[in-house]
């Protein structure tokens, strides 16, 4: 498993994980989110869309790798827009591709 997998699979037993588009839309509004993941098969439309979204939110965002069925194998659901609700968490993820 890489790092990246690494810190989703413990943000998600830390709860720190906001998962599919309207969670992560609304923990967005509640102003909880950090910085949001798309993996690689989520639709082009559907990506820009969100991106421009978290743009206007001021949320940092970073495609990754690893596909929907990685996903699912690793957090238990099947979802391109991972929203990380911790700091420490999203600074980990965003380290590891400087």
């Amino acid at each position: 498993m890489d790092k990246i997998l690494s810190y989703i699979t413990l943000a998600r037993k830390a709860g720190k994980l906001s998962l599919g588009y309207e969670n992560t839309r609304h923990e967005i509004f509640k102003g909880n989110v950090q910085l949001v993941l798309f993996t690689p098969d989520l639709s082009e439309k559907k990506k820009q869309s969100f991106k421009r979204f978290c743009e206007e939110w001021e949320i940092k965002t970073m495609d990754i790798e690893h596909n929907l069925d990685t996903i699912e194998f690793y957090i238990g659901k099947r979802c391109g827009i991972i929203g990380i609700r911790d700091s420490g968490f999203a600074k980990a993820i965003l380290s590891i591709t400087l």
